[in-house]
């Protein structure tokens, strides 16, 4: 079945209609300054891709969503492309200075699959207390919440069409 496009509010313009595949990103203020376009993600041979569009070189929010749509049907021609969310992807241990700057905390952490959500972290201990039973019992912990994570961005996608 294929998607179908989703509803996407872009701040000081309104909603547009987007096809899958298709993610718009504003990121600092709506004035001018930051990044703001469309981008295009895909897997291919099992690596996440992805093209930019800004606004600014392509004449505006409507042009640059023009030009990311018929690259995606240029790539993708009467199918759709495959989507790079899995369940069994995106958790990492990662390392972060606590703010005393000398200790340094470990974390097991479950990418959120939606971009620009915070990506939720298990605490396991700092570098001198972690265990190999701590670190296996943390990445379980993250496993799960990642699965859990996953569900329910499909569940969204599903609800808003897309």
């Amino acid at each position: 079945m294929p998607l179908e496009p989703r509803t996407v509010h872009v701040p000081g313009f309104g909603e547009v209609e987007v096809p899958p595949h298709v993610s718009r990103v504003d990121s600092g203020p709506h004035t001018g300054k930051g990044w703001h376009g469309w981008q295009v993600r895909w897997l291919e041979g099992g690596i996440r891709r992805s093209k930019w569009f800004p606004d600014r070189t392509h004449g505006g929010i409507e042009r640059a969503l023009e030009a990311a749509i018929d690259y995606r049907e240029q790539r993708y021609p009467g199918r759709q492309p495959r989507s790079a969310i899995r369940e069994d992807k995106g958790v990492t241990i990662v390392e972060k200075l606590h703010s005393n700057g000398r200790t340094v905390q470990l974390y097991a952490q479950a990418s959120h699959p939606q971009h620009g959500k915070a990506s939720p972290r298990i605490y396991i201990g700092t570098r001198a207390t972690a265990t190999p039973e701590r670190i296996e019992r943390a990445i379980a912990q993250a496993r799960e919440v990642r699965r859990r994570l996953v569900e329910e961005h499909r569940l969204e996608a599903k609800g808003s069409g897309g």
